[in-house]
């Protein structure tokens, strides 16, 4: 006979399974609406404040950094609605703490190589000293790596969207390369970072799949076609 608190059971391990992912999609839907809340000065301040700046690094980094990834300046919905379909399933593969580190450090690292060539910049005259203090905000270093690590990774099911998510942002990840853009640095630094660690943060072989109904990882027949 089943047991009638089964399907709260199963809900309660699905939510425990993904405690990262919804955590940051309640914290990036939380931070968002109360951004949206404030006035137009105190949400310049609010930016000013989370952006991950040279400025900021070097005097608050700690709170800038995780700051930084749920204030996007632009198109709140559309950064909630990629990470709703990039991190669960990437959660459910990886765990909570190998998620948690996998895109912290894409975030960290992405932020610190876009800044660094800033500061190598502002210090070699190509830049103003101002530039220390631009603005660089919003959740693309953490989103961007999970839609491709989604689309490499995830069960079948969710590769379309993520697939159709990547797709929609690569025309723009990349704009100012050339240039050394902050945003388009940071952009090629988290998404080249992200499989090489998600293969290097994944389960061992042999270790029980972290929800039911997973499907094979799509690298795994890649590497075996290689």
């Amino acid at each position: 006979m089943r047991d009638p608190a089964d399907p709260r059971a199963r809900l309660a391990r699905w939510a425990r399974e993904r405690a990262v992912a919804l955590g940051y999609l309640g914290a990036l839907g939380v931070a968002e609406a109360g951004y949206r809340l404030l006035g137009e000065r105190e949400r310049a301040a609010v930016a000013a404040w989370a952006s991950t700046n040279l400025d900021n690094l070097v005097t608050h980094a700690p709170a800038a950094l995780p700051l930084s990834a749920v204030v996007p300046l632009e198109h709140p919905l559309l950064w909630l609605g990629l990470a709703a379909v990039a991190l669960p399933p990437v959660t459910a593969r990886l765990g909570n703490a190998r998620t948690a580190l996998l895109f912290g450090l894409t975030h960290t690292v992405g932020t610190a190589v876009s800044q660094g060539i800033v500061w190598w910049r502002v210090t070699s005259g190509d830049l103003p000293d101002s530039a220390r203090q631009m603005l660089d905000t919003g959740a693309s270093y953490v989103v961007a790596p999970a839609l491709l690590t989604a689309v490499a990774f995830a069960p079948w099911r969710w590769r379309i969207p993520a697939g159709a998510g990547l797709a929609v942002l690569l025309p723009f990840l990349f704009d100012g390369l050339a240039e050394l853009e902050v945003s388009a640095v940071g952009h090629t630094v988290s998404l080249a970072l992200a499989v090489p660690l998600y293969l290097a943060l994944r389960r061992p072989p042999g270790a029980p799949a972290a929800g039911p109904g997973d499907g094979a990882p799509l690298a795994s027949g890649l590497r075996g076609a290689v």
